[in-house]
């Protein structure tokens, strides 16, 4: 039986002229259509302005005030049907694909199971990153005696990793809105796992600072990228667990990397290269596990798949998302990840005083890093494995601070339902505020429970935890208040927050050895100097409080300028 004649393949339909236009044109973005862009959520809704300029009479459908059926904050959610202005532009442009209602594809509705397991991929990589930027701290002696260099040299070369983390969010910011969130993390992680080889080779100190710099740029995508994936899949309200767990995997990663860096370092004369040859083995596992169980959750990078595939099986040409209408620039990158934050921390008072408060308590993790080893072991004459296990404390803090944010999820929820708000900002100080005082009262007490007050070490070893849990308050409402009041605009007050407390937690441990030996009284002055530093700082979110709103009311970069 002679097989059936096959069927020809449906000519290309031809582009219609709108469509045409923009797509052949490939227009650039430049600094006003930029703000037209961030007023809309995210640079790649460009695409839908040169529709509107295109088309006479067609409304900029994301300026609609139809609620999102998601929930998923105060406008349109990207490329989504569902809505009346998506219908609309769907009406007069056919061929463009947007996601359908329960879109499965869309991460809003993934199952509970499947963003759970996204979620612990998501912290896995971020404590690989975290790990990494403090392991290498109890090597620091071992490479002052290999290379014949001082202490706060041999303290550099762990804090190379937290200076490469300012410029990490510079690269993977942009890379993340054209790539989609999947590749550039397991391209960051994978990259980052590789510079570790240097380190654990390294002939001469100038490979250890090089390699773990950009050991620590490439470790950044996590820093970068996971926040925006705990964006696409959860809702405005639900974002804050999403986002505690990313704290906490920030700031618990830290807290663990002594421990694991002082039982590598323990193992004979070179033990401070089997950091290297570690984190060269955790950083390509975790890379595995990201390509292998992370899905892409990015919206527009989604929807140019789909459109692709689309045009591939009808050989309908005209089939296009919204994302094949935009070309990025480097002068837009420059302006979107480098200038204008820098912008923000010098014209946004209140951008610059939580950065200032953030990288304070961001630092004071790292310093801890150089310290409790001073303390615990040549104060208290403990071996080096065990005067880094009061880190295990710290981690406990974290976990507890983080928990306590995902069960204020509800009181916050029920007090936007009570305001009929989307967000309020200003009620994020209230954790905050709880934070801001515990962390004095916890450096105080462990300060005065030192080596020359108590003989047992257990009262230090529960202030460090106590202190921390307020440290990881402050920390976490810091990035919710910033994501809260400045919404579009987020992305660059995050990056500019990035870059400062990163500077800041890769420089202030270089100073602390010498500030536990100098001041005196075993370690109590400098510890309580600390103590001093964040009084003079609690006062922040309670102002904030009361005074927030009104200088939000007069910020330069308010959502819809």
């Amino acid at each position: 039986m002679a097989p059936p004649p096959a069927q020809a393949r449906p000519a290309p339909h031809p582009l219609p002229s709108a469509v045409l236009a923009q797509t052949t044109s490939r227009p650039h973005l430049h600094s006003q259509q930029m703000d037209q862009i961030e007023r809309d959520g995210d640079i790649l809704a460009f695409a839908a302005y040169t529709r509107a300029e295109s088309q006479p009479g067609h409304a900029h459908t994301r300026a609609t005030a139809t609620p999102p059926a998601h929930g998923h904050g105060n406008g349109l959610r990207y490329g989504q049907s569902g809505e009346e202005g998506m219908e609309i532009e769907k009406e007069q442009d056919p061929f463009l694909v947007v996601f359908e209602k329960d879109d499965p594809m869309d991460a809003l509705n993934w199952t509970i199971k499947r963003k759970v397991l996204q979620t612990f991929v998501l912290i896995m990589a971020t404590m690989y990153a975290g790990i990494g930027s403090a392991a290498f701290s109890p090597a620091s002696s071992s490479v002052q005696v290999t290379y014949n260099v001082g202490e706060v040299v041999g303290e550099l070369a762990n804090s190379m990793w937290v200076i490469g983390f300012a410029f990490g969010p510079q690269v993977f910011g942009p890379l993340s809105e054209l790539y989609g969130r999947k590749f550039p993390l397991v391209l960051g992680i994978f990259l980052s796992a590789i510079f570790n080889i240097p380190t654990a080779t390294a002939p001469n100190l100038a490979t250890i600072m090089i390699s773990r710099f950009f050991a620590g740029v490439f470790g950044a995508a996590p820093y970068a990228i996971a926040g925006g994936c705990f964006h696409d899949m959860l809702d405005p309200v639900h974002v804050q667990i999403g986002v505690a767990f990313f704290a906490v995997s920030t700031a618990g990663g830290p807290a663990l990397g002594p421990v694991v860096g002082a039982g590598l370092v323990s193992t004979g004369t070179d033990g401070w290269r089997w950091v290297g040859w570690f984190l060269l083995i955790f950083g390509l596992c975790i890379s595995l596990l990201l390509q292998l169980f992370l899905a892409e959750s990015y919206p527009p990078y989604l929807l140019q798949q789909r459109a692709r595939a689309k045009r591939i099986e009808t050989g309908q040409w005209a089939y296009h998302a919204e994302l094949d209408g935009v070309v990025v620039t480097p002068k837009d990158i420059v302006w979107r990840y480098i200038l204008r934050p820098t912008a923000m921390l010098v014209l946004e008072p209140m951008l610059l005083v939580i950065t200032i408060y953030m990288s304070f308590v961001y630092a004071l993790l790292y310093m801890l890093c150089a310290a409790v080893p001073l303390i615990f072991g040549t104060l208290r004459g403990l071996s080096p494995v065990v005067s880094v296990l009061p880190f295990v404390s710290i981690f406990i803090g974290i976990l507890f601070g983080g928990g306590f944010i995902i069960l204020d999820q509800r009181r916050y929820a029920a007090h936007l339902r009570r305001k009929g708000v989307g967000s309020d900002p200003e009620e994020r100080f209230k954790p905050m505020g709880l934070g801001a005082v515990m962390l004095p009262i916890g450096l105080f007490w462990f300060a005065f429970t030192g080596p020359a007050q108590t003989a047992s070490v257990w009262p230090s070893i529960i202030a460090l935890g106590f202190s921390m849990g307020g440290m990881i308050l402050i920390f976490e409402c810091g990035i919710l208040y910033l994501i809260d009041m400045y919404k579009s605009f987020a992305n660059s007050a995050i990056a500019a927050n990035t870059l400062v407390r990163s500077l800041v937690g890769g420089s202030f441990p270089l100073f602390v050895p010498a500030m536990v030996r100098n001041l005196g009284y075993q370690s109590t002055w400098s510890m309580a100097l600390l103590a001093f530093l964040a009084v003079g700082l609690a006062g922040i979110p309670f102002v904030f409080a009361r005074i927030g709103e009104r200088l939000r009311g007069m910020s330069k970069f308010k959502p819809g300028l």
